[in-house]
């Protein structure tokens, strides 16, 4: 029977070794789709499976995940990668997973990224989309794009939570097909004793993000902090300082932008605000949020962190998925609906001084992770029998998959509907 070991729940030490290859917007220096993939990883990284993650950077995803990597940078760009095309012919399943939502925005829509899926079956290899966030498309020829690709080419779908999987079945997708497990990041909840903040100086803890909702596509856009979200940071800094809190810890993405908005965050009170940047391992991230006595997060992924690292979270009810995920987990006191940066200070100040509140969301968040574990449960059961894949021609294989014949225009997601 398999047990709790270091590879995840489902995973034991009898299990024959899988080879997998994760694919979604990593090494791009957000915090929100490294925590995801850093929970995809707590079930994956078993001493017997081989795990490659596809990057836009593989040495600082080497260095934060001690993981392989290997270099992909467009996601439209799988046909001519043969780094990728080679870890495929290896690999028994390919996981797409990431922060962001399956929608029709951005320059790299998500019919892109979905397409991957259908390259990796040309290939031979199992399928699965994990933890993922979807809202409706209105338009009916992307929805249409969408949907061709979710029911032929993903063998296992799982959705973030029950809004996600709803919009899934606005897709036109079978109800049954999908499953609303939770997100990765839901894993990472620590299961030993975490260093806890001592019952002294409030400490408090805020996750960055450019804006309000954090994620509007699949991928991940470098962006500069939006004026009205901006101010209302600055002022949240300087109203919790005010009012009793003697630091204040800054998480922000590892990027140029999201650098320079936290450095004008320490200026506030240089000896009192330290910044934190995504170039660390996540367990390490954890530790730090552990420290604080309460967490403000502007994205979701944030406040999961927070919770699976036992501080109270609180975040605005404009972010996508934040008031569902603050239920769950006992945290709807933390549901902000208004930018107004003393009203939102005295939220997480309340959060923080809730003495009782860390015990109660214990229990909530083992809960939530034991629901997210079924992901694991959904990965091990796509690949049934783990025996080495055999070496063939991959022309030959192209040439067997029954949607290789296709209508051009594949790597762009583009069906020509």
């Amino acid at each position: 029977m398999p047990g709790d070991v270091p590879g995840g729940r489902f995973f034991s030490e009898k299990d024959s070794s899988m080879n997998v290859v994760i694919s979604g917007p990593f090494g791009r220096g957000s915090l929100a789709d490294e925590a995801v993939l850093a929970g995809l990883l707590k079930h994956l990284k078993h001493a017997k499976n081989v795990v490659n993650v596809l990057s836009a950077n593989p040495d600082a995803t080497r260095e934060m995940h001690g993981v392989e990597a290997i270099k992909a940078g467009e996601p439209g760009a799988f046909l001519s990668n043969k780094g990728v095309w080679a870890a495929l012919e290896k690999a028994h399943l390919f996981v797409l997973a990431g922060a962001g939502v399956i929608n029709a925005k951005g320059t790299m829509p998500a019919r892109v990224w979905l397409g991957q899926l259908e390259h990796a079956q040309t290939a031979g290899v199992k399928t699965a989309v994990i933890g993922i966030g979807a809202q409706k498309i209105d338009e009916a020829r992307d929805r249409a794009r969408v949907q061709r690709l979710l029911h032929h080419c993903a063998e296992g779908i799982s959705a973030r939570d029950a809004s996600s999987k709803a919009a899934f079945i606005t897709y036109g997708m079978n109800a049954n097909r999908v499953s609303a497990n939770g997100d990765p990041t839901l894993a990472l909840l620590a299961t030993g004793d975490v260093a806890q903040p001592g019952a002294g100086e409030l400490r408090i803890g805020i996750v960055l993000a450019a804006s309000v909702p954090t994620r509007t596509e699949f991928g991940f856009e470098n962006l500069e902090p939006n004026d009205v979200d901006a101010k209302f940071t600055q002022g949240l800094v300087a109203e919790l300082l005010k009012n009793g809190a003697a630091q204040i810890r800054v998480f922000h993405d590892d990027t140029d932008e999201a650098g320079e908005f936290a450095d004008s965050l320490e200026a506030v009170d240089e000896s009192k605000v330290e910044l934190i940047a995504a170039e660390i391992p996540i367990a390490d991230i954890q530790k730090e949020l552990a420290q604080c006595h309460a967490v403000f997060s502007f994205s979701l992924q944030g406040l999961m962190l927070a919770a699976t690292s036992g501080a109270p979270a609180a975040g605005l009810v404009d972010e996508t998925g934040a008031a569902e995920f603050l239920n769950a987990a006992g945290l709807s006191e933390g549901i902000v609906a208004t930018r107004d940066a003393a009203a939102t200070a005295n939220v997480v100040l309340a959060l923080a001084r809730n003495a009782e509140l860390r015990e109660k969301l214990k229990g909530k968040m083992s809960a939530l992770k034991k629901k997210e574990a079924q992901n694991a449960r959904m990965m091990e059961l796509l690949v049934p029998r783990r025996v080495s894949r055999e070496r063939m021609d991959i022309g030959e294989r192209i040439g067997k998959h029954k949607f290789s014949k296709h209508r051009p225009g594949r790597d762009s997601g583009d069906d020509g509907m």
